[in-house]
């Protein structure tokens, strides 16, 4: 499943520096700029188990990244000539 963060927790986490404020961006929506945190439910019912989803997060960060970079490509071959 997936969690989507408040706007004040997407924030906090998107503004902090390093590694976590990359990743926060990364796992944001450029619409909603909140954060979507994939998770992963096991266990049992008397003892469930929740975690993130890393394999997720990093598939999500790795389309995000590819996508991105293809839109700034795109962009400059088909950038408009200034007269």
């Amino acid at each position: 499943g997936t969690i989507l963060l408040s706007e004040e927790w997407s924030e906090k986490l998107q503004s902090k520096g390093g590694v976590v404020g990359g990743l926060a961006g990364l796992l944001s929506g450029k619409s909603e700029g909140r954060v979507k945190l994939p998770l992963t439910i096991g266990g049992t019912i008397t003892s469930p188990k929740v975690s993130l989803d890393f394999s997720a997060m990093a598939k999500d960060a790795g389309e995000t990244l590819l996508k991105d970079k293809a839109e700034g490509l795109l962009n400059g071959l088909f950038k408009k000539k200034k007269k």
